[in-house]
């Protein structure tokens, strides 16, 4: 079992609040941070990544349409002030809140709303604070199996014994969704085995052929797997470009790697077979000739 902090807080303007989000990101080594107001436009958002080390910013600033001109000692007029033409009066609150579903409240362990004064704020609001057990849910990584789906091999009839194989299952999970205890993780995981029940009965399959790739070795293999994983970690950092995107550039370094290991590995497996075709040469005519062959 494992938690998750969760702070989240209303800087009301982070160039006045750096200092104390960083003492805050220290003193409650939160897992993520979600800040709002920060009212930094869209080319200083950077400025949130020198806050403090080993959090990662993902940020998003809007801008507002400007429907007026405004100059200085031009024009002018007089405004006549009547006082307030309403009676309701909007409660002040400096209280923030986190939402979220009955499923993930049943694992709230604690909630925190930090006290005025025990941080150093300009801001008018509290932060707050939220941890949340975390159930040790083993990631399945898709594709590792050594048979894959060959779609490319798939018939008509296949494709319609795909969607009975799915009917059923999946209108008995439709009902469950419509219930007031149901729980989305576990709605998932059904609908994921499901899926992979049908294809495994009527999808063909296709698997990797070491005849043509034979100098595809382990260490090949490991370069190859290193490569795929940093470039999919690329990807969901949203495929930035430029040496100064760690992603972009663990990325770039193991797909140079990879090919200069796979590059030498096929350069020894050519010579190595040259050297096994000299060698039949000169032991036997006959071994020479079917080695040749083949």
């Amino acid at each position: 079992m494992s938690s998750l902090k969760l702070l989240a807080w209303n800087v009301r303007g982070i160039m006045s609040s750096t200092v104390c989000l960083s003492n805050l990101l220290r003193s409650t080594d939160c897992d993520v941070c979600i800040i709002s107001e920060h009212k930094l436009k869209t080319r200083s958002l950077n400025y949130l990544s020198s806050i403090e080390q080993g959090y990662k910013c993902v940020c998003k600033a809007d801008s507002l349409p400007n429907f007026y001109n405004a100059y200085h000692g031009k024009g002018g007029g007089k405004i006549k002030h009547k006082g307030p033409d309403y009676t309701f009066i909007n409660k002040t609150s400096m209280i923030d809140y986190i939402l979220m579903n009955d499923s993930i409240y049943r694992q709230l362990k604690s909630y925190e709303i930090l006290s005025e004064g025990s941080v150093s704020s300009t801001s008018d609001h509290l932060p707050v604070l939220a941890e949340i057990v975390l159930q040790h849910n083993p990631h399945q990584i898709l594709n590792s199996f050594s048979k894959l789906p060959a779609w490319h091999k798939i018939t008509d009839d296949q494709i319609e014994l795909y969607k009975q194989f799915l009917h059923e299952p999946l209108q008995i999970l439709i009902k469950k969704m419509d219930s007031d205890n149901a729980d989305i993780d576990t709605i998932y995981n059904d609908m994921v085995t499901i899926l992979h029940f049908a294809a495994d009965k009527t999808v063909p399959k296709c698997g990797f052929n070491p005849f043509t790739k034979p100098y595809w070795t382990s260490g090949v293999k490991i370069a190859h797997e290193k490569e795929r994983s940093l470039r999919k970690a690329w990807v969901i950092d949203g495929r930035p470009r430029g040496i100064h995107h760690d992603s972009y550039r663990l990325y770039k370094r193991a797909k140079h790697e990879f090919r200069n290991i796979q590059q030498a590995a096929y350069e020894q497996y050519i010579q190595q077979t040259n050297d096994d075709i000299n060698k039949a040469a000169e032991c036997d005519i006959r071994l020479f000739l079917e080695t040749h062959e083949t």
